[in-house]
């Protein structure tokens, strides 16, 4: 592949990438530039409410099934957001570097806007909305801090960073929800073909 027909591809792939992150903050998720990444583009970080509206008509099975099948759909477009991301990513940089760009940029953005998103848009149950808040309030977290800390190079770094959060999800009965090595499944991004 040349460098002509390799730059629009990562052009096109960067505003979409841009597009979804302006519909999140558009979603009542928030957040904005604060400096650029060692690429060049600015740094967006995420910054949401987790207040939730309750919702009398939805039970706590009712909650659970849903969040579990958002997901269940959720976990194969984020190992598909990261994996995209990690193939544009600059080939200057190491394979470490890129792992980490792509976790930091990709991997929280898509957990943020993939499964947080969708819960929150659920509300609460009756008499859960505590519970619930504390919930995807430990997910944003994670994902907050997962953009303020120092880079995370491997899955188990991600695992440890959502800790809280899946203790919160296993005690509420939202398994296929967790932050863990079996729903990430990410390859260290491959280089990008030299131009």
């Amino acid at each position: 592949m040349t460098a002509g027909t390799n730059r629009p591809r990562f052009v096109a792939l960067a505003a979409a990438l841009l597009s979804v992150l302006s519909l999140v903050a558009a979603g009542g998720c928030g957040g904005g530039a604060t400096g650029s990444s060692s690429s060049g583009a600015e740094r967006f970080e995420v910054r949401a409410d987790t207040t939730m509206q309750v919702k009398p008509k939805l039970s706590r099975a009712k909650f659970i099934a849903k969040a579990e099948s958002i997901c269940r759909e959720a976990w194969p477009a984020i190992r598909k957001d990261y994996g995209i991301y990690g193939r544009t990513e600059e080939s200057g940089l190491s394979k470490k570097r890129r792992t980490a760009e792509a976790m930091r940029v990709t991997l929280m953005a898509s957990i943020d806007l993939h499964i947080f998103d969708q819960i929150h848009t659920l509300g609460s149950p009756q008499g859960q909305k505590i519970a619930a808040e504390r919930l995807i309030g430990a997910m944003q977290e994670a994902v907050e801090r997962g953009q303020r800390l120092d880079p995370l190079y491997s899955v188990a770094e991600v695992v440890e960073l959502y800790g809280p959060f899946n203790k919160r999800a296993a005690a509420y009965g939202l398994h296929d929800c967790l932050v863990n090595s079996t729903h990430l499944r990410i390859p260290v991004p491959p280089p990008k073909p030299p131009v």
